[in-house]
């Protein structure tokens, strides 16, 4: 098992430096707290005197002295923020921090303590500025162990003897299973699996037994930093859609070549990343099933691999729906109004990646006639008229677009408040269903994204 985002870990203390001065080194201290991203503390000893109180001064050429006037001054006394720091542990292990923002800092004529936030610690390797590549990831989601519904162990027996004339437990049996992956050929990888990975944890009074779904990647081709992040950002969105919940990162770990275990097959061995969670710091609830996901791996294991082409495919294309899409699926604190309009363009985005309309005139009306046609008949009839939804669409977006008039006061078919929310659920499960059914998920798990149990109620008090 890897680092847990969810818990707090043990403080690292060593020494860091910046690439090219590892003459330069300071001690710190690297704070890896749960859901947030890592923190740098530093602190060394100098005698620099009041260069001190200036960390970002310009370098003077040798023999020669700087003069700070202006906005010269104030630069000098802010924080650099480096794109790499490298450090050990007090073992030696390897660290990475890469984007490191300052933060705050405490220094006097003999001492410099500075704070900086980092985007990501890597640890086990040193990577460079000009060699930030990876060549594969493992990756643990939320959800994702009910999601795939497969662990290492099987089901335990019960094992009994008769002893004096009672029938007496002796034994319990727990299979472990001999294939700990499941292949999924998924396109543009050398390799990719899911892994079924398990420990073992025997206290004085406690065993207990934990199974862990991973998702293994290795690509053909060495992937940049920035990419891999891209890359991580679709599994989270492709699981949320699949699972209708907010879904982060739980554990993350990059693979390198020149990083391998120094025994046995000689594998590439992880190395474990430490990340800020997008949406809560907290591990999600844990289900022991995933009826009230839209779908699960089952649902579409025979044609993931296509699921997952297409999911690839449509990213640049429909970019626009599922950034608009997004937004409004996880909590963000939106105003009901606000909401709509998401859902209004997400809509109007849609009928421009599903018929590449390109002319602005005419286009809302275009746009949700598109919507209802395409629609499941099951979701129409939940719809209502298709020239009233038409023209609810078109009057309620330009309101809450532009104001003005026509206005909730004056027409009816201009929504507010109860009203505009019933029908931003509507849209809401037009587009949804809309996704599902551009990545070839099965009819009865799209039937679910209108059921009534994702179907939210505003209580009013007399």
């Amino acid at each position: 098992m890897g680092l847990d985002l969810t818990k707090t870990q043990k403080r690292i203390r060593g020494m860091f430096w910046l690439p090219e001065q590892e003459d330069k080194t300071f001690s710190g201290i690297l704070r890896l707290k749960a859901g947030k991203s890592a923190r740098l503390d530093t602190a060394s000893f100098n005698n620099e005197g009041m260069a001190n109180w200036f960390p970002n001064r310009p370098k003077p050429e040798k023999g020669k002295t700087i003069t700070l006037t202006g906005d010269d001054f104030y630069k000098a006394m802010s924080l650099p923020s480096p794109k790499i720091i490298h450090g050990h542990d007090e073992q030696g292990a390897p660290v990475t921090l890469l984007n490191c923002h300052a933060g705050s800092s405490h220094s006097t004529l003999a001492m410099a303590s500075h704070r900086f936030s980092c985007n990501a610690a890597i640890l086990g390797v040193h990577l460079q500025k000009d060699d930030l590549n990876c060549h594969g990831i493992r990756l643990h989601l939320d959800h994702l162990d009910t999601w795939v519904a497969r662990r290492a162990f099987q089901k335990y027996s019960e094992s009994y003897e008769t002893e004096d004339g009672e029938r007496k437990l002796s034994k319990l049996t727990i299979p472990i299973s001999r294939s700990l992956s499941i292949p999924l050929a998924l396109p543009g990888y050398s390799k990719s699996e899911f892994f079924c990975a398990w420990s073992l944890k025997d206290g004085e009074t406690e065993l207990s037994l934990k199974s862990r779904v991973y998702l293994d990647r290795y690509f053909d081709t060495p992937r940049d930093w920035s990419e891999v992040l891209h890359e991580v950002h679709r599994w989270q969105w492709l699981l949320s859609l699949a699972t209708r919940r907010a879904v982060d990162v739980r554990e993350f770990a990059l693979y390198r070549s020149d990083v391998r275990h120094p025994i046995g097959k000689e594998s590439m061995r992880p190395c474990h990343v430490w990340m800020k969670r997008d949406h809560s710091r907290k591990a999600p609830e844990s289900r022991s099933s995933g009826y009230d996901f839209h779908f699960t791996y089952s649902d579409v294991e025979n044609v993931f691999p296509a699921l997952i082409e297409k999911w690839n495919q449509m990213h640049k294309p429909w970019a626009a729906v599922l950034h608009r899409f997004f937004a409004i699926s996880h909590r963000r604190g939106l105003w009901l109004n606000e909401e709509f309009l998401f859902l209004a363009q997400a809509v109007e985005s849609l009928h421009r990646a599903r018929s590449g309309d390109t002319d602005g005139k005419g286009i809302v009306d275009r746009a949700a006639k598109s919507a209802y046609l395409n629609s499941p008949t099951e979701l129409q009839e939940l719809l209502g008229d298709r020239g009233t939804f038409i023209r609810l669409f078109r009057k309620t977006r330009n309101y809450w677009t532009h104001y003005g008039e026509p206005s909730p006061e004056t027409d009816p078919e201009v929504l507010d408040d109860l009203d505009l929310h019933d029908f931003s659920q509507k849209l809401r499960w037009i587009v949804e269903s809309a996704l599902l059914h551009e990545l070839g998920v099965p009819d009865h798990c799209i039937s679910k994204v209108w059921s009534h149990q994702w179907r939210g109620r505003i209580v009013t008090f007399d």
